[in-house]
């Protein structure tokens, strides 16, 4: 189950957009009384993010994201760091003879007051709320080809020479 409640939503129903009747099977219950209803499938729950926060071209981070701790890793070399986490990702794969996915990007900021058009499992996890927009996310979503709640954990090597510790 993921942490977020409004991470990974695939659809949203914010009560303005007309009559709803919500039917649930097993129960038997029937109401068209909802005032709003988002959904966040379970079919998510195997998917792993590593997430990242991007920063201004002279490595300045929002105050806010300064409270996340005092130190970061700035990745120096954006470019050769996506090669290393494929190769990654293509290690785990053949190691544990799996096919494997990944997305990655910067995240799509949405407004949370508005309706959502049903959208892929994926792509659901590649957005978030404006109320984060100041994160400045760049995001990877993984498909590990299993149903596991553990963390992935993937092998990148020594990253210093696209790698850097700072001070935030």
């Amino acid at each position: 189950m993921r942490l977020d409640a409004n991470e990974g939503i695939t659809v949203r129903w914010t009560g303005n957009e007309g009559g709803l009747e919500l039917l649930l099977e097993h129960s038997g219950l029937r109401t068209t009384e909802v005032e709003g209803l988002q959904i966040q499938p379970r079919s998510i729950d195997h998917l792993h993010l590593y997430c990242m926060l991007a920063s201004n071209a002279n490595g300045d981070f929002s105050e806010r994201c300064r409270s996340f701790g005092h130190f970061g890793v700035m990745i120096t070399d954006v470019d050769r760091f996506i090669e290393r986490f494929k190769a990654a990702m293509s290690a785990y794969a053949e190691k544990h003879e799996r096919d494997v996915s990944l997305r990655f990007g910067p995240i799509r900021y949405i407004d949370p007051s508005l309706p959502l058009d049903l959208v892929s499992d994926i792509d659901s996890l590649a957005r978030k709320s404006t109320d984060y927009d100041y994160q400045k996310e760049f995001r990877f979503i993984i498909d590990s080809g299993e149903d596991r709640s553990g963390p992935l954990i993937l092998q990148f090597g020594d990253l210093s020479d696209i790698a850097r510790r700072i001070t935030l």
